[in-house]
């Protein structure tokens, strides 16, 4: 019988929790959430920083439809890998703290917050960034302890990649420095070469993006900025509360398994872990509450409202205060307990996405952004520019939601410009797209049949096409069809091939 520690164990936990989110929303989920569009339209061209964000996000998730075009299923597997890495990256930070049992409580714990079930087939920055905010993390306390090169150079590469995703890592990194800072057998390691090549390694992956934002004028920041909103008086001091309670939300399960853990004292609770340090207990404290602190605390003096995504890479390793505060206080019983309760714990996420995505419109008398009909959509608008035009479809204009279904899901792979704007899509050439024509889409029931201004502008030759419409996905609600506006941008000559 294995050791319920055994390495195979939880291997097989992570593989368990990471398979079933694949595999749960793979049968079930109707069409491409926004963030996986996105990721699509974006990652068509490589490109060195797009408007809402660094690249590498993009790149991982184009370079998985070069492979798959058209499917889920890359989106799916590169957020679980980036979460079963987030698990391994706690578990072997927990197994060094607490040993092998209080390591598997931690591990049960954490697959059971909410940001790391039900929002985690939408693949996006937040959860790629999960993956190296964590390997960051797990090394910089090992490269601390044991002062080997090599994990300093595994915290410098994964620095760089989390803040090649995600400006946000900056928030881990600033903890981790204040640590080293403000511990004083931390401080030693700023007498070794390992910290500096760190801070090196991560600054040159980070380079050709900086450079890249000079260029556009940080354009990233000014959408942060706009997404961010603006609060002042008594909202701005109500903003890190509404925040924080929507973060208890999110761990809720992991504080009811926790109690169910404590309140099972069959015999007393084991004592205390005395091989924990002033070192080690400061660091947890450190690395497991000191990103969202800086959050909060930025929030208070910006004046910037928090999404409550956000917060989702912030809470990687909350769950290794469980043992650092309350292992004298769980005995064996109740660890037996923790693990017999999660298996509902773990379910429960399952059947509820399953159901929202199969039977949701019924119960809820709504549909969600992904009960759409991408695929007919695609299909359609593909067949129609074919059929009048006698070429392959190589562009499409429209708000993002709209042309980038056609662009994931059209057997043409075409290009997105989307909202006719350079700013979201700079790499679009526009001798290009006047010789090779493009197909403009619009939701007709919000800005009715004729061209919106935008599209006009940019297209003031385009042919108004009549109205398209569509009927909703098998699963969603059937009385209120899709409605579409659309209309074809002729090609004025010869297209070039596809490089």
């Amino acid at each position: 019988m294995l050791h319920r520690n055994h390495p195979l164990l939880i291997a097989g936990l992570i593989l368990l929790q990471t398979t079933s989110w694949v595999l749960v929303p793979y049968v079930t989920l109707p069409n491409a959430p926004l963030d996986v569009i996105e990721g699509a339209v974006w990652g068509r061209q490589f490109e060195l920083g797009y408007h809402k964000g660094p690249p590498l996000f993009a790149w991982a998730l184009g370079f998985g439809l070069q492979l798959l075009p058209g499917s889920m299923l890359p989106a799916l597997l590169l957020s679980q890998v980036s979460l079963g890495l987030a698990y391994w990256a706690v578990w072997r930070v927990a197994r060094r703290l607490y040993g092998g049992d209080d390591a598997l409580i931690v591990l049960l714990l954490m697959t059971t917050i909410y940001f790391y079930g039900f929002p985690s087939p939408e693949f996006n920055p937040i959860i790629l960034q999960m993956a190296f905010s964590a390997i960051a993390g797990s090394f910089f306390y090992t490269a601390l302890r044991d002062d080997r090169l090599r994990d300093w150079v595994i915290v410098g590469i994964a620095a760089g990649l989390g803040l090649l995703t995600r400006y946000s890592t900056a928030m881990y990194l600033v903890a981790m420095a204040a640590f080293v800072l403000l511990q004083p057998q931390a401080r030693l390691c700023l007498k070794r070469p390992g910290p500096y090549l760190a801070t090196l390694l991560a600054v040159l992956i980070l380079l050709p993006h900086l450079y890249w934002l000079q260029n556009s004028n940080y354009v990233t920041f000014a959408y942060v900025d706009q997404r961010a909103g603006f609060s002042s008086g008594l909202n701005r001091l109500l903003l890190p509360v509404h925040f924080i309670g929507s973060q208890f939300l999110a761990l809720l399960p992991p504080l009811v398994l926790l109690l169910i853990g404590i309140g099972a004292r069959a015999e007393p609770a084991a004592a205390p872990v005395s091989k924990i340090t002033s070192f080690d207990r400061w660091f947890v404290i450190a690395i497991a509450l000191g990103p969202v602190l800086l959050v909060v605390v930025l929030a208070l003096i910006m004046g910037r409202t928090p999404r409550a995504m956000w917060g989702a890479p912030l809470w990687i390793f909350v769950t290794l205060l469980a043992p650092l505060l309350f292992s004298d206080k769980i005995s064996a019983t109740g660890r037996r307990w923790i693990a017999r309760a999660w298996p509902l714990a773990f379910l429960l996420p399952l059947a509820l996405y399953a159901s929202a995505m199969v039977v949701g419109p019924q119960i809820m008398n709504r549909n969600k952004r992904v009960h759409f009909p991408g695929h007919e959509l695609a299909r359609v608008v593909t067949e129609t520019w074919r059929q009048e035009t006698g070429q392959p479809l190589r562009f499409v204009a429209g708000q993002m939601w709209l042309s980038g279904n056609v662009v994931f899901y059209s057997s043409d792979r075409p290009q997105s410009f989307t909202a006719a704007s350079s700013v979201a899509a700079p790499w679009i050439d526009r001798t290009q797209l006047r010789q090779c024509g493009a197909m403009l889409l619009w939701s007709a029931s919000q800005d009715e049949d004729e061209i919106p201004r935008n599209l006009a502008v940019a297209f003031p030759e385009a042919r108004l096409l009549p109205p398209l419409v569509l009927k909703p996905p098998a699963n969603a609600l059937q009385h209120v069809p899709f409605r579409f506006g659309w209309a074809i941008a002729a090609p004025t000559g010869p297209c070039p091939e596809r490089p």
